[in-house]
């Protein structure tokens, strides 16, 4: 028939010329790519952190957010800030340490790895325009740890460009409050 086409013959061919040879001039050998052995950058996924390692990251959390600072930050006459502090630097660990294969953020999957390396660049400025920003949330929040991870990376992920956006703008109403070419 015409109208037929001989799908296993072409899908051989197509099969045989990706085994090969590779786009990528550094692959010495096409088996590299369809070899079970070869170490895959979400084998971490399946695995469990041990104590050690949460504490690790913990103390690594706590360092980049300048914990006492935040803690301080955030105490007032009635509220312990120190106990927010800590559950924060736990929402940023348990994130960190997840084994769910990625984070829905804007209704986008982001893997896992790129959420950790985020999560990992947080400083206290961060996580206070973060804070700042949920508590004028009107509508209530269901899960608020997700709901401020979300928020966090989303913070992390757009602070320099705001920070250049305000510098700039800051830069141009000076030049042009005094004459200057801007």
């Amino acid at each position: 028939n015409q109208g037929q086409y001989n799908k296993k013959q072409n899908n051989k061919k197509n099969q045989l010329l990706c085994d090969k040879s590779s786009i990528i001039p550094s692959a010495q050998k096409a088996e590299t790519f369809n070899n079970p052995n070869v170490e895959k950058s979400n084998d971490r996924m399946n695995e469990t952190y041990t104590q050690e390692e949460k504490e690790a990251y913990a103390d690594l959390v706590r360092h980049n957010i300048s914990y006492y600072d935040l803690g301080e930050w955030l105490t007032t006459d009635t509220h312990d800030g120190f106990k927010e502090a800590d559950n924060i630097v736990n929402y940023i660990v348990d994130e960190i340490c997840s084994s769910a294969p990625y984070l829905v953020v804007r209704k986008t999957p982001v893997y896992r790895s790129t959420v950790q390396s985020m999560l990992l660049k947080a400083d206290i400025n961060m996580v206070e325009n973060t804070l700042i920003k949920l508590a004028d949330v009107d509508e209530e929040i269901r899960n608020y740890q997700r709901y401020f991870v979300v928020a966090l990376y989303n913070e992390i992920y757009d602070y320099y460009f705001k920070e250049g956006c305000e510098e700039r703008w800051a830069n141009r109403a000076v030049a042009k409050t005094f004459g200057y070419p801007a």
